[in-house]
Order: C-alpha cells, then structure tokens, then sequence
C-alpha cells in the first residue's frame, strides 16, 4: 500500500512517504478519545501516543498485527480491538489476509481468512456492560475500501455527530461506482461536518461544524 502523510499549512498541502497522516492538532491532548479504525500494527497510534498520551482505541481483526500494535502501545494509554468495527457482528472472509492492504471488499485477492466483526452502532452507543462511548474526538479510517460500506452505517445511524474530527483515507479502486459513493458520502457528510483539508480521492479530514 502506498504510504504517505498529507501536511495542512496556510491552506497548501503536501504529500509526503512517511508512513502515517501528520499528527499536529492544537485541540488534542492527553484526555482526548481517538479512535482508529483500521490500525494494522500500530505505527499511526505510537505517534499520536509519544506525542499526546490519548486514549487511544485501536480496531484491528488480523491477529498478528493487532499483537504487533499492543507490543508497541505496551505502557500507553491504549487498547487494541482485534476485530472489525463493522456493520453487523458476527464473521468475514478478509482478503489479502497477512498483509497491509487486508480487505473486507476488495475480492480480486486471495489468501482468505475469517476475522470477527463487531457492529459499531451498539459498540458506539452501549450494551450493557458496556459504557457509552460519547465523544470521538478524533477518528481515522483506513479499511482498504471497507469505508464505502462502514461510513455510510455510521452516519445513517447518527453517530457522526459525536465525532469531532474524521479522518478517512480512501480506496476507490476496489469498490464499483466509486465517484457515485463518494459523492454521495461528501454530501452526506456535509450535514454535520465541514471538509477541514482535501487530496481529493485520497484522504480528507472532516471537522464537525459546532467547532468553528
């Protein structure tokens, strides 16, 4: 998978192979919940937790990245999911299992495997025991793909509005009708949150509209 971080400054943006997004945000600190969805072995969460201490909430459903990701956070303020946020709980066939670039749509790869799914509507909402969550005050989402399924569930379910900032790297050459999707997910996003920076059918940060 190409890797690259995309640097917002005086409106200009860069793109850059450093192996994860920037991670300069003003409004992050150390009582911030960041999810991200999507972890692989942690790279991106090791950043963010030498830098701000966050609570930090990894998803990752294949096992030995998601052991990789805990060895790194060990001692930090995080917990590592080895499942699939999802639309439904239950089981799936990932492609391309064992590497990065694993995906739940992406069916012109082989080497399957089944991971688990959670559904992210009662993860997000609580089910006894389970707390709430309540506030996301940073998601990013890079599932291979999977995002054309996943955000569309998230924001007709009404969790968008709990998530101050969206991150979401996109992969429109593994799904069908990927423009149609993506229009229709901007619009769709525009409701609750306002495009913070853009590289187009790349990547995009989203900030909910109450934060100015």
């Amino acid at each position: 998978m190409f890797r690259y971080s995309i640097r917002f400054q005086w409106q200009r943006m860069t793109l850059e192979e450093e192996g994860h997004f920037n991670i300069d945000w003003e409004d992050i600190d150390e009582r911030s919940v960041i999810w991200e969805i999507g972890g692989y072995e942690g790279h991106w969460a090791l950043a963010m937790a030498e830098k701000y201490n966050p609570q930090l909430h990894i998803f990752e459903p294949q096992d030995w990245a998601a052991d990789n990701a805990r060895r790194k956070l060990a001692g930090y303020n995080a917990q590592v999911y080895q499942f699939a946020l999802w639309t439904y709980s239950g089981e799936m066939q990932i492609h391309n299992y064992g590497r990065d670039g694993a995906s739940l749509v992406n069916f012109s790869v082989s080497d399957l495997h089944t991971i688990r799914t959670v559904d992210v509507y009662p993860f997000f909402v609580g089910v006894p025991p389970k707390d709430p969550v309540g506030q996301v005050d940073l998601c990013q989402m890079n599932i291979e793909g999977g995002e054309f399924i996943l955000l569309p569930y998230m924001i007709g379910m009404g969790l968008m509005p709990y998530i101050k900032r969206f991150r979401c790297q996109w992969h429109p050459n593994l799904v069908p009708s990927a423009q149609e999707k993506w229009d229709r997910l901007k619009q769709m996003m525009d409701k609750t949150h306002e495009l913070y920076w853009d590289y187009g059918n790349i990547a995009q940060e989203w900030k909910r509209r109450d934060m100015g």
